[in-house]
């Protein structure tokens, strides 16, 4: 895979005795750009504990501070923690308001090695559709 400025995260977000409407849950953080915001999606289990190819819903969460491409810790106003799963780079397929569709690899501390593989999330009726495959 060749070099990109365009970087992706994994974090656990953790919300600890705090009363929350999602609970624990895993925030895919996509900059596809060098610069700007983080399009978020927060998703219920780690996908990369799951045989691939997998799908499972997303919920679009608004754009993030590109802070916590690299941010482990307390989050402020007591709203949990998070901790980074899996990290990388990726190139894009197909990028737009509808569908999105990445080349990466995986890199992480339970990983061990990359890992090529595709992301593809699709906007549905309901909301948006995550599809993590090798």
């Amino acid at each position: 895979m060749t070099a990109s400025s365009n970087r992706w995260v994994l974090l656990h977000h953790q919300v600890q005795d705090r009363p929350s409407k999602r609970g624990d849950h895993f925030d895919l953080m996509l900059s596809p750009k060098d610069s700007g915001p983080l399009w978020t999606w927060a998703i219920e289990t780690n996908p990369l504990d799951q045989s691939l190819p997998h799908e499972c819903s997303a919920e679009r969460l608004p754009d993030h501070r590109r802070v916590y491409l690299d941010y482990e810790g307390p989050i402020s106003d007591d709203r949990g923690c998070v901790n980074r799963v899996a990290q990388g780079s990726f190139e894009i397929i197909q990028w737009s308001a509808e569908k999105i569709e990445l080349r990466t690899a995986l890199s992480g501390p339970a990983i061990g090695q990359d890992e090529p593989f595709f992301v593809s999330l699709t906007k549905q009726p309901q909301g948006w559709k995550l599809r993590w495959a090798t």
